[in-house]
């Protein structure tokens, strides 16, 4: 990353947070105005005894966790504190076990004074707020809770408790030891998920600052105003994870005396060929830094056609790599490793480090593999280059033989081992000089001149048979056998060769030399079963002996000592609706053979899987047998089916992460072109991601900041796209996440797209989206959807319909036209708005200044809240052709990731996005459903898991779909 990247990342970090604060400090004072009201004239405050200020409820100073809750949209609560002159005060709210994502904000109060004198809104969702505040004069302070945005309900704690504080002090200085006013200086302090800030200060105009904390360990940040220096950890380290830790102890006055920050340093030099003459140009370089415990890629360039480079890094240790993309020299590492781990570390203190770097020419392994009795030659053989480890033998190049046997892998010289196997199985894998245990290798020195080698590989044998039950002659399968031959050095029998009998209760153990071996069988997961051929223990059994090319079968092998019958359960606690499958799960030590079941007292069926075809009351009974022949008591059980008139279904993952794949794994199961790359932490990038993948045909992917989810990297994978699009800057997906798509599709066909906050963002989105549009051959119609962006239900509600249409979203704030939002519409004065939400969302003066822009009046959709707009929104849709309730798609509206994700599926359903509450099904939404035209809905789909839409929601939507 060169420094004019780092800078915009860090400016748009800065705005995303300003613009949150904002969003806070508008609702705050709403907040406030309504709370020093008569509490007579506070109707709406009637959900808890504390909702008004003037009737507070008291708090105690005593540690104790008092309980309370945000009930509904707007709700606030105070509290009451007595404080002393002089004493210190920590109060600090603490999240419930079953709601830890529920995050707050605490102000406090003089009695007399409608103005804050302390905050804390912690600056993250799971990150609570804490304050440390010192009483200057004895009297009452007034303590108010309120959601980290409007729309936040749930309950936590409150606690207070009296401290004696500790005092850091000292002075941020630069360049030539000049004071730096304005330099933040951030105190963390450790938690369950690592170091938190718990507290920040600004340096005055003498440089100096002072920090009053709590006593406990803490970590130190310093950074610069204007970014002119790098962010810089107590003591002199680069990473919060390096930095030392101070323990304050209670009347504790720390001073740390001046912190010099540091500039950044130019990291220079020149990469050559193996002559250490001949500049190589077009060559990756890769400053690499330690953070989360390994080494990970921090910045990088390109040498210029003279070899040269450089970049800018603040001081720190570094490790490089060097990756010649022409592919006519090795990739090595510095000063000349063959991996990142061998690399050695350099020390980036002064003004200027250079490196100089010569790539050596590879070095070539070559040979032939042939038939070690006939001599033919042996192609589609994988041959693999490895070195010695502490965990054994790893592999660095890797080839496949050609048709007439021959090979070559052009690598470092070195040490080193050739491990042949023949993808067929026909052929016995080996190393180079025939053995097949590592620790006895005889290892090849690779010299620059390189170095041939010619091997035979020894026809592979085959011992085949089957398994089965002596009590009731049926045939095993899913048992574990096993190839042992004897080991004369060890005197002991050791496993060569494993496999599974299939469902016949066959096997083939392949691969296997020329030699004597004993077979062993057990049943799944149960090794007190085991049995040999021949015999009952491994002394009695029989000997096989097998020559290079044979196949020897008829080696069957009887297991049984099962004397426990299986557990079956059925799904029947739940809301059936006709035709009804009940799924029959059978559970047992070893395996199940076989489970049936009859319905209402017909014939007994095999199976597992009962499809219920009429409403009404049912009998249902069932039992299974495992493969030893035990049966259970069959089990009786009365079900109920309704009829319903659609089919109902959910897609939902492990988390919004998982979710998000599953949603693309339906939509796209034929891959896609292009994907697109959100962050899953929170909403305001991803905005307008809908309409940009309607245009693209793209799934949308949820990751964390700093990582990949495991789901998303499957998916992603399983898509093979051509190309990624990320939204967002690296303070919302990290360049380490943009790293690992660029592993996936190459570095120059990943796209960053992220402006210096949300609004400029959703143009830059926006703008992308026609282009698409364009390219696919799609006219634009010129309508854009206008939305707030400090709240992400109204937009999320027309996201089908963007997605479907390419219709851009833009951002707005509540009573101003964003600059971002009126230069899109100046550069398309065609333009026509589509507003959703209400005037507090968009207000009407909002929508005159883009009027007066496009010359357009435009149409708003809202209605009394999120839920009655998404309504609007969808009857809208309808109304106008534009979109269906046939394949309608329910999500939360009380989280963001579930709808954004589904939005292209809606898009290429042609149907509309409801949302909903968690818990409870929205009234309105409950009369449209009852409402709607039997003939209008043939699907429902629930987006996102029980937590996300509960399954009291989910019935009571099948209820009144259900006639």
């Amino acid at each position: 990353m060169n420094a004019g990247i780092a800078t915009r990342a860090g400016i748009a970090a800065r705005n995303r947070l300003h613009g949150l604060r904002g969003v806070l400090a508008i609702t705050s004072l709403l907040v406030l105005a309504a709370a020093l009201l008569p509490a007579t004239a506070d109707a709406s405050d009637a959900w808890e005894p504390d909702d008004s200020r003037v009737s507070v409820a008291g708090i105690a100073c005593d540690n104790a966790l008092v309980w309370r809750a945000l009930d509904v949209d707007g709700d606030v609560d105070w509290m009451a504190l007595a404080v002393s002159a002089g004493d210190t005060y920590v109060i600090e709210a603490v999240p419930s076990a079953t709601d830890p994502w529920f995050d707050v904000r605490i102000d406090v109060f003089a009695s007399t004074s409608p103005v804050a004198f302390a905050t804390d809104d912690d600056g993250g969702t799971n990150l609570m707020p804490r304050l440390v505040v010192t009483a200057a004069t004895s009297g009452t302070w007034h303590i108010r809770v309120t959601g980290f945005s409007y729309w936040t309900t749930g309950s936590y704690a409150l606690r207070v408790r009296k401290v004696v504080p500790a005092t850091v002090l000292g002075s941020v200085t630069g360049v030539a030891d000049m004071p730096l006013p304005g330099a933040t200086v951030t105190a963390y302090a450790p938690d369950t998920t690592g170091w938190n800030i718990t507290a920040k200060t600004t340096a005055a105009s003498n440089g100096s600052y002072t920090l009053t904390l709590e006593p406990g360990a803490y970590r130190l940040s310093y950074s610069a105003a204007g970014g002119a220096y790098p962010t810089r950890y107590w003591n002199e380290a680069s990473a919060l994870e390096d930095a030392d830790s101070v323990e304050l102890q209670p009347g504790q006055d720390l001073n740390t005396g001046s912190f010099c920050a540091v500039e950044w340093s130019r990291i220079h030099g020149v990469v050559t060929a193996w002559d250490g003459a001949t500049p190589l140009g077009n060559v990756s370089v890769a400053a690499y830094r330690y953070a989360n415990g390994r080494w990970q890629a921090f910045s990088w360039t390109v040498t210029e056609a003279s070899g040269a480079w450089s970049m800018p890094l603040a001081h720190g240790t570094y490790r490089f790599g060097y990756t010649d993309n022409s592919g006519t020299s090795l990739s090595s590492f510095h000063p000349n490793a063959n991996n990142l781990d061998a690399a050695e570390e350099v020390r980036v203190d002064g003004p200027s480090v250079a490196l100089e770097a010569s790539l050596a020419a590879p070095s070539r392994v070559q040979g032939t593999v042939s038939d070690s009795l006939s001599g033919d030659p042996l192609g589609n053989v994988s041959v693999s280059l490895v070195t010695r480890s502490d965990a054994g033998w790893v592999s660095q190049a890797q080839a496949t033989t050609l048709a007439d046997g021959s090979f070559s892998i052009d690598y470092h010289t070195g040490t080193y081992a050739l491990w042949f196997c023949a993808q067929d199985g026909a052929y016995c894998p080996a190393y180079h000089d025939g053995c097949t245990c590592g620790e006895h290798v005889t290892e090849l020195d690779v010299r620059a001149e390189g170095l041939v080698v010619d091997v035979g590989l020894e026809p592979a044998a085959t011992i085949s048979g089957r398994i089965t039950d002596p009590g009731s002659g049926d045939t095993v399968d899913a048992a574990r056998i096993q190839a042992l031959r004897y080991d004369g050095e060890a005197g002991t029998w050791s496993a060569v060769a494993e496999t599974r009998s299939d469902t016949a209760g066959t096997y083939e153990l392949k691969s296997l030399r020329a030699g004597t071996y004993r077979v062993t069988a057990a049943l799944k997961d149960s090794p007190q079963t085991a049995r040999f051929f021949g015999g009952q223990t491994l002394e009695s059994a029989t000997d096989v002996v097998i020559a290079s090319g044979q196949i020897f079968g008829s080696v069957d092998i009887a297991i049984s000592s099962d004397t426990q019958p299986p557990v079956t359960s059925a799904d029947t606690n739940r809301l059936l609706l006709a035709p009804a499958t009940v799924q029959l799960l059978a559970t047992d030590d070893s395996a199940v053979a076989r489970t049936l079941h009859r319905l209402d007292g017909a014939e007994w069926v095999e199976g597992d899987r009962v499809v219920i075809g009429t409403r009404g009351e049912h009998t249902l009974e069932y039992y299974s047998v495992d493969i030893a022949g035990n049966a259970e008591k069959p089990t009786l059980e009365s079900v109920v089916v309704r009829e319903a008139t659609v089919s109902i279904r959910t897609l939902a993952g492990a988390d919004r992460c998982d979710t998000a794949a599953q949603v693309s794994r339906e939509s796209f199961p034929g891959g896609a072109e292009t994907l697109i790359v959100v962050t899953g932490s929170s909403w305001p990038d991803g905005l307008g991601a809908a309409s940009l993948a309607g245009a693209l045909d793209a799934p949308i992917l949820l990751v964390k900041t700093d990582s990949v989810p495991a789901a998303v990297a499957t998916e992603a994978r399983r898509l093979l796209p051509a190309q990624v699009i990320v939204i967002g800057g690296p303070s919302a997906v990290s360049a380490q996440v943009a790293a690992h798509f660029e592993g996936l599709v190459g570095s120059t066909h990943v796209v960053r797209i992220g402006g210096a906050d949300r609004y400029e963002t959703a143009q830059l989105v926006a703008q992308a989206t026609l282009e698409a549009m364009e390219s696919a051959g799609r006219p634009w119609d010129g309508t854009y959807v206008l939305a707030s962006g400090l709240s992400f239900p109204d937009v999320l509600a027309a996201s089908p319909l963007s997605a479907a249409l390419g219709w851009p979203v833009l951002l707005t704030k509540p009573t101003e036209l964003s600059a971002a939002t009126a230069a899109f519409i100046d550069e398309h004065p065609e333009c026509r708005a589509l507003v959703v939400g209400g005037p507090a969302a968009v207000s009407t003066a909002v929508q005159t200044q883009a009027a007066n822009r496009s010359g357009s009046t435009g149409i708003r959709l809202s209605g009394k809240d999120r839920y009655e707009t998404a309504l609007s929104i969808a009857a809208y849709a309808a109304d106008g052709g534009l979109l269906g309730y046939t394949h309608m798609a329910i999500a939360t509206g009380q989280d963001f990731p579930d709808a954004l994700t589904c939005s292209v599926r809606q898009a290429k359903a042609g149907s509309v996005l409801l949302l909903t509450p968690r818990s409870s099904l929205d009234a309105d939404v409950a009369a449209m459903l009852e409402s709607l035209p039997l003939d209008q809905c043939c699907d429902v789909t629930f987006v996102g898991g029980a937590a996300a839409i509960s399954q009291a929601v989910r019935e009571q939507v099948v209820a009144h779909l259900a006639r």
